[in-house]
């Protein structure tokens, strides 16, 4: 049996974007055409009330507002036997 975890983080100071990195994983927006892969299972939980029908707009926040040299998301990928 076959199963990979992997966990990566991005921050502004490296020059990554938090939203651009959900509309990678989500398919979304210029990604969505591009992809060659079913997207099986997106699940975003514990966001707060300004964002829970529609998590990008936390993502686009993270952006805007968290610290110059902070973290805007650890990502978390498994890959699971069929």
């Amino acid at each position: 049996m076959y199963c990979h975890v992997n966990v990566k983080t991005g921050s502004r100071g490296s020059g990554q974007s938090a939203a651009a990195k959900y509309d990678y994983i989500s398919r979304a927006g210029k990604y969505g055409a591009a992809s060659q892969d079913e997207l099986v299972h997106l699940e975003s939980g514990c966001m707060p009330s300004f964002a829970s029908s529609d998590a990008r707009l936390y993502w686009a926040a993270a952006d805007c507002h968290e610290r110059s040299n902070g973290r805007l998301f650890r990502s978390l990928t498994a890959a699971l036997p069929n």
